[in-house]
């Protein structure tokens, strides 16, 4: 049974990447945020829990969490954009 559990962390991968070319995700942030979750499931799996994209911060290395910040950086950077951009558009 233990493949079982491979053949799921595959899928979710595929699922991943699926998204992400569908949503044409060409930074290498937001691949590193998806890919965060990954993980994190897989664990929650392992231990019979119920899988969430919950992250607990404290099992992250000091590399990851600098990696984490940088890549949520990015897509604070493009949702202010987005927000500055197409805010006044908006009705009220």
């Amino acid at each position: 049974m233990e493949w079982m559990g491979y053949v799921i962390v595959f899928g979710i991968v595929i699922v991943f990447m699926a998204i992400a070319v569908y949503n044409r995700a060409t930074e290498a942030a937001e691949f590193y945020v998806a890919g965060r979750r990954i993980p994190a499931f897989w664990k929650k799996i392992r231990r019979g829990e119920e899988p969430d994209n919950y992250v607990n911060p404290r099992e992250l290395s000091k590399l990851e969490i600098d990696l984490l910040k940088d890549a949520f950086k990015v897509v604070e950077d493009f949702q202010s954009f987005i927000e500055h951009r197409f805010l006044p558009y908006l009705p009220s």
